[in-house]
């Protein structure tokens, strides 16, 4: 049964914080997540070292852990509810809004567009192209 907690515990964890902070937010709390794992393995390690070499006992080391688990596990509750609780901030309202379309410059584009330009040079015209002298083909053969 422990083998298999690390994977739903691995695998919930993205689903969590996108459901507690958000999917833009995301890659900042995965971080942070990271971060605080990472000390938490360094630090734990030589201050369970320390107690036991000062109690002689690994009786509460083992109690220290499980009470700093609990109160991850409450902290971990706590978090949806204060999130429900919270206000939501007040968006400053939106100024971005329709603006009339100004048709005296479009009357002036028009104009513009509507003068015709005159044709210096014609191109050759494709149904009969000029002659040209032939041009040969090679061919490779085949070491097949």
């Amino acid at each position: 049964m422990s083998i298999y907690f690390p994977a739903g515990y691995i695998s919930l964890t993205s689903i969590i914080l996108v459901d507690l902070l958000g999917l833009d937010k995301l890659t900042n709390a995965f971080g942070l997540l990271i971060l605080f794992r990472g000390g938490a393995a360094i630090i734990g390690s030589p201050l369970a070292g320390a107690v036991f070499d000062a109690t002689q006992s690994y009786d509460i080391p083992f109690y220290m852990a499980g009470a700093f688990f609990g109160l991850s596990a409450i902290t971990s509750f706590i978090a949806p509810t204060m999130k429900r609780c919270a206000t939501p901030p007040e968006l400053p309202p939106i100024t971005d809004v329709l603006t009339p379309i100004d048709e005296d410059v479009e009357e002036e584009n028009e104009e513009e567009r509507n003068v015709i330009p005159e044709i210096v040079e014609t191109a050759a015209s494709p149904i009969n192209p000029p002659p040209t002298q032939p041009q040969e083909i090679k061919q490779i053969e085949s070491v097949l």
